[in-house]
């Protein structure tokens, strides 16, 4: 009994020092990276490519430390590019996974970016599930796919000087032809507010989609274009202003997300076809609209709520916007007034059997008139300069069609259907 005391004061006083000693590593490893994230980490950190143009390409950070502070130059060179997924999931190889690299990602928290990088490839932090701090450099000028993806940040500056937003590499669409195909951004789960800076031109493709927590939106009034699915599913999203700036809304920018409350952009005038499709906005729109359509601006038709067999579209209307008369089963006949310029991807799955294109329409857009089963005979006026991809595709019914002029012709125009050409020419 006189021996135990001795030996438990012992092993408590081991167990002090032990613990002194890790607080001590704790703390020299903290005053460390916080030194790295003040002047930039050392090179031994990354794997990197010395790229054609005798610049750095970030692969992989292999380092220890949770602040990471990409340096602007490495063996001198300017670090102007971040590839694909750096924090990549440890891989499991020859029957053991290796750890020496990529384990960071776990526990990394903040991210500073020189303003020497240009390019973020695709996945580049969508590892890391504990990430709440990041820079966007000023001089960047491509962002890939999903690059913050899992990421714990909640807000989000784009510096002036940047004018795109979620543009990068061309793809093969299913149904928009080679354009630029990304979702920089898309998928942040936690991103509640962005700031745009008013250089800001363009939002991209699915740029912020599936941002479901995104609240605070404040567009820039230099803003011309938003593309395809910008903000789709943004469900806590409930308003947006839209400056006049913009020309252009592509289709879906902000379909099935929350909004209850938008304006229409007044220099809008070509295509913004189901802009607000799946909506509590639309629905309002459709409440308050008189007759059969949902009008913008006195000269979009974006949408046909009617139910009659023949329609008759109003004088004035210059564009009938995508899926205006998506899946309409009643529709037979459709008169167009001399006004019409643009007849976008309108009439797709609709029932229309009979239409007449006056001679003021320019433009048959992609999708126009794909998957009409019941359509049997187009005439083309000459004043059209350009027909879409897939406009007439999968029409079975359609037996001829008589083209007036020399349009310019997308791809895969009759695919599906193969009627009978005639040039009067």
């Amino acid at each position: 009994m006189e021996n135990t005391k001795p030996k438990k004061s012992l092993i408590k006083r081991i167990r002090n020092i032990v613990l002194i000693l890790l607080g001590l590593i704790i703390l020299i490893y903290v005053i460390i990276n916080i030194v790295f994230w003040n002047i930039g980490m050392p090179e031994r950190y990354f794997d990197y490519e010395v790229l054609e143009n005798d610049t750095i390409e970030i692969e992989h950070y292999t380092g220890p430390f949770f602040l990471l502070n990409i340096p602007d130059t490495i063996e001198g060179k300017p670090v102007t590019s971040i590839g694909n997924s750096i924090f990549e999931e440890p891989l499991y190889e020859n029957g053991k996974y290796d750890t020496k690299k990529y384990v960071m990602y776990k526990y990394v928290t903040a991210i500073h970016l020189p303003d020497t990088v240009e390019e973020i490839h695709g996945w580049a932090f969508g590892y890391c599930k504990e990430l709440r701090t990041i820079n966007i450099p000023s001089n960047l000028r491509f962002s890939g796919s999903h690059i913050l993806a899992d990421a714990k940040v909640r807000k989000l500056v784009f510096p002036e000087g940047i004018t795109e937003i979620g543009y990068g590499d061309t793809a093969e669409g299913f149904n928009y032809g080679t354009r630029p195909l990304m979702e920089s951004f898309a998928d942040m789960k936690y991103l509640q507010e962005v700031v745009f800076p008013e250089s800001l031109t363009t939002i991209g493709d699915s740029a912020f989609s599936g941002c479901t927590s995104l609240k605070s939106v404040t567009l820039p009034k230099g803003l011309k274009k938003i593309c395809i699915n910008a903000f789709m599913e943004c469900t806590s999203l409930k308003k947006v202003t839209l400056p006049d700036s913009i020309e252009e809304i592509e289709y879906g920018a902000f379909q099935n997300s929350g909004l209850t409350e938008a304006n229409i952009p007044k220099n809008l005038k070509t295509d913004c076809g189901c802009i607000f499709r799946g909506t509590p906005f639309e629905k309002t729109l459709e409440k308050e609209a008189t007759g059969d359509f949902i009008i913008f601006n006195d000269v979009l038709l974006y949408k046909y709520i009617g139910g009659d067999e023949n329609v008759v579209i109003p004088n004035g209307i210059e564009s009938i916007c995508s899926r205006a008369f998506w899946e309409a089963q009643n529709i037979k006949t459709v008169e167009i007034p001399e006004s019409v310029k643009y007849i976008n991807g309108a009439f797709q799955y609709s029932s229309v059997e009979s239409i007449k294109l006056p001679n003021s329409i320019k433009v048959i857009d992609r999708y126009a008139f794909c998957d009409c089963p019941s359509l049997k005979k187009i005439t083309i006026p000459a004043s059209v300069e350009e027909i879409g991809d897939h406009a007439f595709e999968n029409c079975p019914s359609l037996e001829q069609t008589i083209i007036e002029g020399s349009p310019k012709m997308g791809e895969d125009v009759f695919k599906g259907s193969n009627p009978l050409l005639n040039n009067p020419k």
